[in-house]
């Protein structure tokens, strides 16, 4: 489970702040929807959410063209 706040799109590059799991600590995620390239320094102890990070850009990939909520949760199991 990720959550994503702040969502904001400009020029090409998606910034938000991601909470991945339990984390009340957030990190800023820049996507950049041409390239598919991201940047993203994952809070202390979370480093083994790489998986999440995807599962946010993959989000964001495929819903930014129909315009971007303020707010996201995303679950999967």
């Amino acid at each position: 489970m990720i959550k994503l706040e702040k969502i904001k799109l400009n020029n090409n590059v998606i910034e938000c702040i991601l909470f991945p799991e339990d984390s009340r600590e957030g990190c800023i995620l820049k996507y950049n929807v041409l390239t598919g390239d991201w940047e993203c320094r994952l809070p202390d102890g979370y480093e083994y959410c790489k998986t999440h990070v995807a599962m946010a850009c993959s989000y964001l990939r495929n819903n930014y063209k129909q315009g971007l909520p303020d707010e996201k949760l995303i679950m999967w199991y």
